[in-house]
């Protein structure tokens, strides 16, 4: 009897132990959503001053797990077939000659990438100095974590970065785990201030999709400086393949490229080169960089490889 107790209480114990690491982080996690990290930079104010335009691109990287469709977190590889799969992707970055960076679905610290942050090693193999980190899905226990969000790497300085609460598809989903959310940052660039939203939106419903672009839209609205917003929308508009409405008949990207006054960095009508999901035979783009102030998107493109499930995009934008 007396074995049973001492089980009982350290199992209790455990719980208790197990319970308090998860609501910990859960709680420094709503704290402070945004982290932001520099290194010295390389670049001298002689290149800085010559640099009249700004290429940014933007890649959902799927956790590093590579181009497959469908296919899940969870695969048995090493440590070094980690490392050589991200360095793969620093290849495809930086022969892609990228000023600003954003990335969606980087984990943080997951334990199916080995615990590897992946924003700070591309940050580190591709010669950004400045990178911020965003936490959309948390979810931390003793030898257990799922960690991963968006990212900016920049070889601009970043003078600030604030967090943008998108509504949530289930509030006790985001209480438990967290949301699609994202971040704006002002960045210093050679050609003037830039501000930069970085969004990776639901995927399972088009109305928190419109929900979530109106805010972005009034933002934008309050701002300046040039902006644009960058990153995984998950939503096509309806000219194009794969596309969804809301239940008012609404749809994302048709709202923030007519109503809300952007510009985008593809023309209409949407052609097939333009899809960015799935890599291995694209039916849709739903990836976009869209603006406000800026003027004009030029030599933008995606980037073909398999590297993820999605593919890069790029622009240059003069503003």
């Amino acid at each position: 009897m007396k074995i049973w107790i001492r089980v009982i209480k350290l199992f209790v114990i455990g719980l208790v132990f197990v319970s308090g690491w998860y609501i910990c982080s859960r709680v420094i996690h709503k704290l402070y959503p945004i982290r932001i990290y520099s290194r010295e930079s390389s670049i001298t104010s002689l290149s800085y001053e010559k640099t009249k335009s700004v290429r940014i691109g933007s890649y959902n990287i799927a956790h590093g797990r590579g181009g497959e469709f469908g296919a899940t977190n969870w695969q048995k590889r090493s440590s070094q077939d980690l490392y050589r799969h991200l360095d793969l992707l620093v290849t495809q970055i930086n022969n892609a000659s990228l000023d600003i960076l954003v990335l969606n679905e980087a984990d943080f610290s997951s334990t199916w990438s080995q615990n590897v942050n992946q924003a700070e090693y591309l940050m580190e193999k591709c010669g950004f100095t400045h990178r911020s980190e965003q936490t959309n899905m948390l979810i931390s226990i003793p030898f257990l974590n799922y960690i991963f969000g968006n990212a900016v790497l920049s070889k601009y300085p970043m003078e600030s970065c604030s967090f943008i609460n998108f509504p949530a598809l289930s509030e006790r989903e985001d209480l438990l785990a967290g949301d699609h959310d994202g971040i704006f940052c002002k960045i210093k660039t050679p050609a003037g201030d830039l501000g930069l939203f970085v969004v990776h939106l639901e995927y399972r419903n088009e109305d928190a999709r419109v929900a979530s672009g109106r805010i972005l839209n009034d933002l934008s609205n309050n701002i300046e400086i040039p902006v644009v917003a960058v990153g995984d929308f998950n939503s096509s508009p309806t000219s194009a393949q794969k596309s969804m409405k809301s239940t008012k008949g609404e749809n994302t990207i048709e709202y923030l490229l007519g109503e809300g006054g952007f510009t985008s960095y593809v023309n209409t009508p949407i052609r097939p080169q333009n899809y960015t999901f799935p890599s291995e035979k694209p039916d849709r783009i739903i990836d976009w960089m869209i603006g406000k102030r800026v003027k004009e998107f030029k030599n933008s493109g995606t980037i073909q490889s398999g590297l993820s499930d999605h593919l890069m995009i790029v622009s240059e934008i003069d503003f």
